[in-house]
């Protein structure tokens, strides 16, 4: 399933920063007026995370945070701008997010225009996924709780595809 996300070795120490900060935030809808997010988020905490750190030279992403309110769903969508991102989720908690699988992943005759094949993605908690953003995706936050998102988006315009990230990140995994 790693076409759909990657999980790596990398746990962030940056989240911390924004748990301890979470009451510090101004929340808007965003640039799109789609989600709940925070602008101008320090890039500076990309150099703080020595994962994120090892990667920015060669994915020039920017560093992203957003919520989720309890009991709601995001709508099935694929990233407009991003050519992939790479999450995490500051804690455990009733939430997952579900990609539509691509045809060569299921036997159609197992499905008809009613059901929907999909793969599920239920993140471990402070440990960074790559994930690929141009897939149909939702999230489903079930929880009576807030859902928090640090993302680091690297956009469409950048010269790595998501299948280059996924080598260059097992590459790294391989280090450690």
């Amino acid at each position: 399933m790693e076409k759909y996300f990657y999980k790596t070795s990398f746990q962030s120490p940056i989240v911390d920063y924004f748990l301890e900060n979470l009451e510090n935030y101004i929340w808007t809808s965003g640039s799109r007026k789609t989600q709940w997010e925070v602008l101008n988020v320090d890039q500076n905490l990309i150099f703080l995370d020595p994962f994120l750190a090892e990667i920015h030279e060669d994915f020039k992403g920017q560093l992203n945070f957003f919520k989720f309110p309890p009991n709601s769903n995001y709508i099935w969508h694929r990233d407009g701008i991003n050519q992939f991102n790479i999450n995490l989720i500051l804690k455990k908690q009733n939430s997952v997010t579900i990609f539509e699988r691509l045809n060569e992943d299921y036997i159609s005759e197992d499905f008809h225009r009613a059901l929907r094949p999909i793969t599920l993605l239920d993140y471990d908690p402070r440990y960074w996924y790559l994930f690929n953003a141009q897939i149909n995706h939702t999230i489903f936050n079930l929880s009576t709780e807030v859902r928090y998102l640090i993302t680091y988006n690297v956009l469409k315009s950048s010269n790595i595809d998501y299948s280059t990230a996924l080598d260059k990140i097992k590459k790294i995994n391989k280090k450690i």
